[in-house]
Order: C-alpha cells, then sequence, then structure tokens
C-alpha cells in the first residue's frame, strides 16, 4: 500500500477493463484511474509510449503506435527475435492533448523514444533483462530487432505534451517462457507490449524474466542518481544541441531499422525537468526553516517515479489553483529539498512545493494538502509564523475542501505533519516555535478558538 493511500489493481483486472480504462484516460487530465478489483478499491494507469512512436506493423512497414487498432497486425517476437506477424489484440491509450507530467526520453543512434516511466526495453546482454525506462542509464544497452547492442546515448526525464498509447500482442494472457509474442520493434528497438508491461509494473516474473529488480535500481533524476550518473538527465539531451549545431533541428532525421523518428519533433513536445525548475529566492518563506527541512533530508521517501504521488499532488494543486488563480503554482520533483516556498516576484504571486517534502513517506494526500494550504496562507495575510498556521487551517483549508471533507483532510493533515515534526524534533525553527506549537495553532483554528496565547 502506498503512504498516499491507493495500490495498484490486480493486473488482469486492468487488462480486462482495457477498453474502460482507455475511455477515462481520454477524459481525465490524470494519468491514473480508481476503479476496484476484487481486493478493493485500486488504480490502473494511462500510460506506455507517446504519440508518433514507430512501430513495425505485420507487413514490414513502420507506422506510428496510435494508428493501430484491435485485429491489426503487429511484427512481433520473443527473446529469439524470430520475428513474425501477429494480431492486435488490444490497442488504447490517452488523448492526444494531454500534458504527461513524467516521461521519460532515451536517445540512441542520433534518435530518440518518449515513454511512461514503467514502459519496458530488452537489453543487449547474455542474461534476458527488461529494464523499466526510469532505470536506464547510459551504461545500458538496447537491443535491435536484429540482435545488435544499441548504445544509450542519453536518459532524460520531463513533461510531454501529447497522448500515450499501447497496444497488446498476440495474447492478453500472460506470456509463456521467452515472451514469443510479445515484444515489438519500437523505432528500432526491442520493447515489451502492453501485457508485459502490465505484470512488470507489479514486479512479476514475466515469460522467464525477473522485473523485481528494477525496484532496486535508482530512479531516474533521484538523488542517488543524479550522484551517481550526474545530472544530464534533467537537461536538453546533449545529441540535440551537438546535431542541431551542425544540421538544424528541423532537418534532423535519422533512418534506423527502418523507422524515422524526428529529434526536433520529440524535442517540441519534451520540455526536460530543469527547464520547468523555478528559481527560490533566499527570503521566500518556507513551511519549514531551512535547518529543520536539512534534518529531514534523510528520512524515507517515496520513488521519484511514484506515479500515485505524482498524480495525487497534480490533483492537489489544480485543487488550489480553482480556489486561488492569482498565485503560479510549481512542484520541483527534482529537488530533494524537504520544504515549500511561497515568495512574490514582480507582483506576481509564487507557491513551490518540493519533491524532497512531496515524497516524504510521513506526508500522504492531506498531509501535502496543508502544506499548500499553509503556503496559500502567507499570500492570504499570515503576517507571522502563527497566523500564517491559523488561517492556512481556518480559511484555505475550508475553501479548497467542503462539508465533511474539510474535516477529514483538516484532521488528517495534521496528523500527518506532526508525524514530519516529530521525525526530527531537535531541529531548531528559524522562529524558535516547535511542532508541538504548530499542532496547538492548526486544532485552534478547526474549533475557531483564535490563535492561543
Amino acid at each position: 500500500m502506498n503512504s498516499i493511500g491507493l495500490r495498484w489493481c490486480d493486473q488482469a483486472h486492468c487488462g480486462n477493463a482495457g477498453p474502460e480504462v482507455d475511455e477515462a484516460c481520454k477524459t481525465l487530465s490524470s494519468g491514473l484511474v480508481y476503479t476496484s478489483d476484487r481486493f478493493g478499491p485500486c488504480i490502473c494507469a494511462c500510460s506506455c509510449l507517446a504519440f508518433g512512436t514507430l512501430v513495425q506493423d505485420g507487413g514490414g512497414s513502420l507506422k506510428a503506435i496510435e494508428s493501430f487498432a484491435t485485429g491489426d497486425h503487429v511484427m512481433a517476437a520473443g527473446r529469439d527475435l524470430r520475428w513474425s506477424s501477429r494480431p492486435v489484440v488490444y490497442s488504447g491509450g490517452s488523448a492526444p492533448g494531454n500534458q504527461q507530467d513524467f516521461m521519460v526520453m532515451v536517445t540512441y543512434a542520433d534518435t530518440g523514444i518518449v515513454v511512461t516511466g514503467d514502459h519496458l526495453f530488452l537489453l543487449a546482454g547474455d542474461l534476458p533483462q527488461l529494464r523499466r525506462a526510469d532505470r536506464l542509464t547510459t551504461r545500458d544497452r538496447l537491443l535491435s530487432p536484429t540482435g545488435e547492442a544499441v548504445p544509450i546515448t542519453g536518459v532524460h526525464i520531463g513533461s510531454f505534451s501529447g497522448g500515450v498509447h499501447h497496444v497488446a500482442a498476440t495474447s492478453k494472457e500472460p506470456p509463456g517462457d521467452g515472451l514469443d509474442g510479445h515484444l515489438l520493434n519500437t523505432n528500432g528497438v526491442v520493447s515489451a507490449d502492453y501485457v508485459v508491461q502490465l505484470m512488470g509494473q507489479q514486479g512479476e516474473n514475466v515469460g522467464g524474466v525477473d522485473t523485481a529488480g528494477n525496484f532496486e535500481l535508482p530512479v531516474i533524476g533521484s538523488a542517488e542518481y543524479l550522484q551517481r550518473f550526474g545530472t544530464a538527465c534533467l537537461q536538453v539531451p546533449e545529441i540535440v544541441g551537438r546535431l542541431a549545431d551542425g544540421l538544424g533541428l528541423g532537418t534532423l532525421a535519422r533512418a534506423v531499422s527502418q523507422g524515422t523518428q524526428y529529434l526536433s519533433d520529440l524535442m517540441d513536445a519534451f520540455t526536460p525537468a530543469s527547464a520547468s525548475a523555478p528559481r527560490i529566492p533566499d527570503d521566500a518563506h518556507g513551511f519549514l526553516s531551512r535547518a529543520e527541512g536539512r534534518a529531514r533530508k534523510d528520512l524515507p521517501k517515496r520513488p521519484l517515479s511514484d506515479v500515485i504521488t505524482r498524480e495525487s499532488v497534480k490533483y492537489l494543486v489544480q485543487q488550489h489553483r480553482l480556489h486561488y488563480p492569482d498565485i503560479t503554482f510549481h512542484v520541483d520533483w527534482t529537488s530533494d529539498d524537504v520544504n515549500a516556498y511561497a515568495w512574490t516576484a514582480d507582483g506576481e504571486r509564487h507557491v513551490s512545493l518540493q519533491g524532497g517534502l512531496a515524497l516524504d513517506q510521513h506526508l500522504g494526500l492531506a498531509g501535502i494538502a496543508l502544506v499548500l494550504a499553509h503556503q496559500v496562507a502567507w499570500h492570504q495575510g499570515g503576517d507571522s509564523p502563527d497566523r500564517t498556521d491559523y488561517i492556512a487551517v481556518r480559511d484555505v483549508m475550508r475553501q479548497v475542501w467542503f462539508g465533511e471533507q474539510y474535516g477529514t483532510m483538516t484532521e488528517q493533515g495534521i496528523a500527518q505533519v506532526k508525524a514530519l515534526f516529530d521525525a526530527a524534533p531537535a531541529a531548531d525553527g528559524t522562529d524558535g516555535r516547535t511542532g508541538d506549537r504548530r499542532v496547538d495553532v492548526y486544532r485552534a483554528a478547526v474549533s475557531l478558538a483564535g490563535i492561543p496565547a
């Protein structure tokens, strides 16, 4: 169970409900679809390959992933790379105009591919490995459809403006040993179909390949990943800049195993993580003091790729934007700073939630909601630390959450924030207040008792 309070559905449920999941993906702004399986409430994901990704069809030609329909034929193989025409037993995805907030761009051989973090690639090597996109590094090598190793020149995270689509080949049933009929030629490299991807989300053994090892590797963009492999994953792909200087992006294209993918087209829709990170001024008002944030830096965190947390935060930001349209909200997922900030620049109001706080395991949906309410409160007359905390619960939480929702979200939020305070109680706040004092102010605001003396 994720500490946000949600879990992934059983693979068979998402597979069987595929058409309905797809319809929901097309109409919802979220990348998650909430449903129930035989164990209770759960979620299925809208995920896979970006629109425009070229996939080899049953006749040997290449066409965009979103143009495949159930009943078409696609070229598919197993780990032996014996390719044959197989039926498409399922095809679906999101609407073309959706904003995908955590996508991975992999560059290789002067081309690239954009996928969701859970998409699985077959790696070159003696042992069969299916590697999640959000665990790839430039030390890994992909595999071409004819079995040659394909060096990776870059792995990057960012947002993608456009739809995602997936297909299942051969059968909806779990594949047998060898993955026969469930590997596809996706823009010149071998990757898994939707059936295998669903099983990989759970870390299952798929066709004789263990996917659980993915979850032992650092997630792209995480502090561990950046320490081991550098910060290039947050930047514009180096190959784009180099080739653009030499050729001009407008004409740049490269054929790979009969396929052509334009990096310029990808970059038009892909925004690297560094481009969306706000600059926090030194005098910004924090939810915690800088010292308190540093004291909590090593507390347990959810992984950066945790789509449940990301979609939950996206929902919370949408809720606050609805009620406070004069504030610009930012979420800097790649920052390990355990904090949130509010500031004014050039007459514009800003709030930024940093990744280190959003991913902290002490905070669930309600706790993060209270953090955002605190930052909004600073813009609503919070001229002292106590008054900011009081306005957050008295005014902002009441504005965003109606009726019983207010009581539920506020009580849970206070409990979660208290757990965060208690996790490092010795840290000194710049205003000299203890976590217990802040909780007392929150509770006074719930009962409208005024700021306690």
